[in-house]
C-alpha cells in the first residue's frame, strides 16, 4: 500500500487525499506552538519594547542621550549646569558663571539658567 490507500466507502483512494489532512494536523501544531511562544514569551519581549519606547522618548524630551553616548567632556557639563541650575546666582562660582555664560552663548534665551542670569544682572554688581 504505498501508492493508495483504501477508502472508508469501499475501494481505493489516491494518497494525495490521505496527505492533505495529515498536513492540515502538521500545521495546526505548527500554530499551536507558536501560539505557546508567544503567551510565554510575549510579557518579556513586551517589556523589553516598552523599555525602548520609553527610552526614547526620554531622549526626545529631555534633548539628551540619557548619558549614554555622551563624551566625558559633555558629561561634565552636564553635571556643571545641574550645579549652576540649583545655586543661586549669586553663588556662582567663576567656573559656573563661565558655565552659565557658555550655555547661554550655545542655547540664547532658551538656556536653562538665562532667567536666573538676566535676574542677577538687572540687580546689579554693587562694589565695596
Amino acid at each position: 500500500m504505498h501508492a493508495a490507500a483504501f477508502s472508508p466507502r469501499g475501494g481505493v483512494s489516491p494518497r494525495s487525499a490521505r496527505l492533505r489532512g495529515q498536513s492540515i494536523i502538521e500545521y495546526v501544531l505548527i500554530i499551536a506552538i507558536i501560539g505557546l511562544v508567544i503567551v510565554f514569551a510575549g510579557p518579556g519581549v513586551a517589556g523589553a519594547i516598552r523599555n525602548q519606547f520609553n527610552l526614547v522618548g526620554n531622549t526626545v524630551d529631555t534633548g539628551t542621550d540619557g548619558g549614554n553616548f555622551m563624551s566625558a567632556e559633555e558629561k561634565a557639563y552636564q553635571e556643571a549646569m545641574k550645579t549652576v541650575v540649583n545655586k543661586d546666582a549669586k553663588d556662582w562660582t567663576l567656573d559656573e558663571q563661565k558655565a552659565a555664560a557658555t550655555d547661554i552663548a550655545k542655547n540664547g534665551t532658551s538656556s536653562v539658567v538665562y532667567a536666573k542670569a538676566k535676574a542677577a544682572m538687572d540687580v546689579g554688581t554693587k562694589w565695596s
